[in-house]
């Protein structure tokens, strides 16, 4: 697939140009793919707020920003979460990657599906974690 910012030829199952980063199924090129490390700090930012708040301020607070494809921790982050199609994730697909994608799959699995699931961001260019690959997701910076 050509990048309508590059024009470089990428393969077909890649969503973001290998040369210039930019997403291929926008033709305005708006997503930029977000850093691991602000994948990380919304993460820890998530871990901090479900304590701080109780958990039951985390939940509200998480079905409020969840329509924007967001977590607390990814929208102090300032990133998002978008489908193949560049469309921010709704509350429900958003509820499907974060709560049973990843949550429940940690937990059933222990530990280890959380350090496989960090690694595999790590080697993909698409940065996409298992977790992102179960629910079609990818999280880019926010517009």
């Amino acid at each position: 697939m050509k990048c309508p910012r590059c024009q470089w030829d990428n393969p077909p199952e890649k969503a973001f140009c290998f040369k210039c980063g930019a997403f291929l199924f926008d033709a305005g090129s708006t997503h930029q793919l977000a850093s691991i490390g602000s994948r990380k700090l919304a993460l820890v930012l998530d871990a901090v707020l479900f304590i701080v708040t109780l958990v039951i301020g985390y939940i509200i607070w998480f079905f409020i920003v969840a329509r924007r494809g967001q977590t607390p921790g990814k929208q102090l982050a300032g990133i998002v979460c978008i489908d193949r199609n560049g469309e921010v994730l709704h509350l429900w697909h958003m509820v499907w990657r974060e709560w049973i994608a990843q949550f429940l799959l940690d937990i059933v699995t222990g530990t280890l599906f959380g350090w496989l699931d960090d690694l595999w961001a790590l080697c993909e260019r698409d940065r996409q974690t298992l977790h992102d690959k179960m629910a079609g997701s990818w999280v880019v910076r926010a517009a």
